[in-house]
């Protein structure tokens, strides 16, 4: 065991040299359990915060996390039942949608596709009823309730139902393959059979009813509402056929057939082999409009077909026969089954391919992957080592799964292999909203990760897992320690991201008001890659201050303000901190005094000024008959004082009695003109001081 683990870590360095090599992390495993029967996960995706969801289907009892739910009546093992189940980015268990039927009843081809707003769509085939969230679904009018019927259910992201819908009909509804867009709309691949006897009448979501001679596959779209917007029917015998959207935004309807196919009673595609399986696409935009429809000139039958954005494709097949592409030749021996995987151009034309051998006693399983940018991200399991181009991947004793990734032109850049004791035969490999890697499938025994260990419940039975491998450094978003705000906090979002999220709730603008004490949970995305953190933001009540209004004293006496002892700390105009204050005339000169007091409490402050006049025994500071005018007021540069007695200066002090500006005047005059361009705008107290010793104070206001 040591000497094969130190041989891989010796490839995985040699072919790293070569090319650019991602370390790939397993970083946890989740997984669901009956006890008694074997369970897998299916159809995994992630929703648009990068909540993961798996379809489990069981049959009387699944436990995922601390939650079981429990269907007694069903104990034959047949898993007729359906869970969606929900997991956060780090593997913790959310939730469960629990999808049950009755006796002798079926849910089966269940899948799931979400939207920005979260809602999630529920796509899958039954028979007889379907119990969803406290909601029962009927099986269509027919004497044939063995028959299956489809259903489409849409629940918001509280897990309510916005929706149902269902596609049925005299004989077989099955949904076989779906797509949902980011604004809810959702495409939907249905296979239906029907024949002219009986008279076959099949309703599509309520809003369209036809009657029906011969089978055919249905596309439809419906809105994020529900409506149907458009059916196209296709015609054929189908070995396969699957719908899915491609990385150049149109739709693709594939498959493998062994006669014409027809789209819409209008355009057929003629096959030149009728006894033949022979692989097709239709190619139609988000209207339905056909942009492309022929017979591909693959040189094998894909199992798996996708599309990057210069409309190129990748497949996944079997060879069970001679393979020739271009001038290579490959030859699959008796009872044996190779792998392929490759890149063709849109013309059908090999960029770059590999054929995985099956050797003697090996079982070697499917190819599955899925594109991510430039690269491609594959998966699948075998219990013997596998030559890929240049790579072994080491493997030992039982199926184990692998996971790697082709770059542009083929080459490996990462590779890895699952460490367990028992066995991992897995192959359904996603990508969730941070370019990170999710491995679906089933296992039994011990896996090993990064720095956890997680087992079946049983090692002899095959649980439900779900992997994730780290591609990249997880996104981390440090919005600082936990804070305080008077009244309201101004949360200021980090830029660099296009969408923000408060506690799951979605806004776009670059920052948000809290005016709530709480703990707030902040999320910032990156093109659907989501990072958050958690922040207590304490919000404290306004306060207010008053000392009183102005008032004056003799110079010889004494004045006390009093602030309520309920503030954290306080600061006078002269600097002092007493919530008692005594004020002596005898300390200043005669005049006014503008008297402040700042008070803190928490995050939160307010001041309050008066103006204390000190009078002189001999009057001064009495303004008598004296008759005073300024203007403008406001003003921006200059002041006029008009007055009836000689003025000999002026000083303007700000509110906190600072003094800003003084000019001295040696003639009399009756208009006095202040250039005062240097002060800036705001609220000022204005002090005239005449010849005859008396003082005027005016408030003014620049601006």
């Amino acid at each position: 065991m040591k000497l094969n683990i130190i041989c891989f870590t010796l490839l995985l360095i040699l072919y790293c040299l070569n090319a650019t090599c991602q370390e790939l992390t397993w970083e946890w495993a989740s997984f669901a359990t009956s006890k008694e029967s074997n369970r897998v996960f299916s159809n995994v995706g992630c929703g648009y915060h990068n909540i993961i969801y798996a379809i489990c289907e069981y049959d009387s009892t699944i436990y995922v996390g601390d939650t079981v739910l429990r269907h007694p009546e069903f104990q034959d093992g047949t898993p007729v039942n359906s869970a969606v189940i929900l997991y956060n980015t780090s593997g913790e268990f959310i939730s469960l949608i629990d999808l049950y039927t009755i006796p002798n009843g079926l849910i089966f081809n269940t899948s799931t596709g979400v939207d920005e707003s979260e809602n999630l769509n529920i796509f899958g085939s039954f028979q007889k009823k379907v119990f969803i969230q406290d909601t029962m679904i009927n099986h269509s009018y027919t004497p044939y309730l063995d028959q299956p019927d489809i259903m489409v259910v849409q629940l918001n992201k509280n897990h309510e139902i916005n929706w149902i819908r269902t596609v049925g009909g005299t004989l077989s509804d099955q949904v076989l393959s779906q797509a949902v867009l980011k604004n809810g709309d959702m495409y939907i691949h249905s296979d239906h059979v029907a024949s002219s006897s009986p008279t076959c009448v099949i309703d599509f979501f309520q809003q369209d009813t036809i009657v029906a001679t011969h089978g055919f596959n249905a596309i439809s779209k419906l809105n994020h509402a529900g409506i149907l917007e458009w059916r196209n029917e296709v015609a054929g015998h189908f070995y396969i056929s699957r719908i899915f959207l491609g990385n150049d935004s149109l739709f693709y309807f594939w498959g493998v057939a062994h006669s014409n196919v027809t789209i819409n009673n209008d355009t057929t595609i003629f096959s030149e082999n009728p006894l033949a399986y022979i692989p097709f696409i239709y190619c139609f935009d988000t209207n339905g409009i056909l942009k492309r429809a022929e017979f591909a000139d693959f040189p094998l039958h894909p199992l798996g077909l996708s599309v990057d954005p210069n409309h190129n494709f990748y497949i996944s097949a079997y060879v069970q026969d001679t393979l020739i592409i271009e001038l290579d030749t490959t030859i699959v021996p008796p009872d044996r089954y190779y792998r392929f995987i490759g890149k063709f151009d849109s013309e059908y034309r090999p960029i770059w391919y590999h054929i995985i051998h099956e050797t003697a006693n090996q079982q070697l399983g499917p190819i599955g992957f899925t594109p991510y940018e430039n690269d491609l991200v594959f998966a699948s399991y075998a219990n013997k080592n596998v030559q890929i181009g240049d790579s072994m991947i080491v493997i030992t004793g039982n199926k184990r799964a692998f996971v790697g990734i082709f770059n542009q032109v083929g080459e490996i850049k990462a590779l890895t292999v699952s460490n367990i004791t028992g066995e991992f035969p897995s192959a359904n490999v996603s990508i969730d909203r941070c370019g990170d890697i999710l491995l679906a499938g089933n296992f039994r025994g011990e896996i090993y990760l990064e720095n956890d260990t997680t087992g079946s419940y049983y090692p002899s039975r095959f649980d439900a897992i779900i992997a994730k491998i780290d591609r990249f450094e997880p996104a981390e978003l440090d919005m600082g320690p936990d804070t305080t705000g008077c009244k309201e906090y101004l949360l200021v979002c980090p830029p660099g991201y296009q969408e923000y999220s408060l506690n799951d709730s979605l806004f776009f603008q670059s920052s948000i008001l809290i005016k709530e004490t709480g703990n707030y949970v902040f999320g910032c995305s990156d093109h659907g890659c989501w990072a958050y953190d958690t922040l207590y933001i304490d919000i404290h009540p306004g306060v207010s201050v008053d000392i009183g209004h102005d008032t004056s004293m003799f110079i010889k006496d004494s004045i006390t303000l009093c602030v309520p002892e309920i503030f954290d700390s306080i600061r006078w105009f002269d600097g002092s901190g007493d919530f008692i204050k005594t004020i002596y005339g005898k300390d200043y000169q005669a005049g006014v005094l503008p008297v402040w007091v700042d008070v803190f409490s928490g995050p939160c402050s307010a001041s309050d000024t008066l103006l204390l006049e000190i009078k002189s025994d001999f009057g001064i500071g009495e303004s008598g008959m004296l008759q005073i005018r300024v203007y403008p007021n406001p003003f921006r540069d200059e002041l006029f004082i008009e007055t009836t007695e000689a003025i000999k200066r002026i000083r303007i002090i700000d509110y906190m009695g600072i003094p800003c500006f003084t000019q001295e005047f040696y003639n009399d005059s009756e208009r006095y003109i202040i250039d005062a361009q240097v002060l800036e705008k705001g609220i000022y107290f204005l002090q005239i001081y005449t010849c005859n010793d008396q003082i005027m104070v005016a408030k003014i206001l620049k601006n």
